[in-house]
């Protein structure tokens, strides 16, 4: 899976992630304009800091075909 690319922006002075994926608890997820897509409770959480092991299948989910068109 190709990641992607961190943008970030400046506010107050510091650099703040704004889109990318990050992180967290073993998980990868999405961030974007500054929060966390599926859950924005884990902003608050180290971004980063483990190994990713899974990814989030709320960032992640794929469309589902309803219907089969012939």
């Amino acid at each position: 899976m190709k990641n992607l690319a961190m943008e970030y922006k400046t506010i107050d002075g510091r650099n703040v992630c704004n889109n990318g994926e990050v992180i967290i608890n073993h998980v990868r997820h999405i961030v974007r304009n500054g929060w966390i897509k599926c859950d924005q409770s884990l902003n608050g959480s180290s971004w980063n800091t483990t190994e990713e092991l899974s990814i989030c299948s709320k960032c992640f989910s794929k469309p589902i075909q309803l219907e089969l068109f012939i």
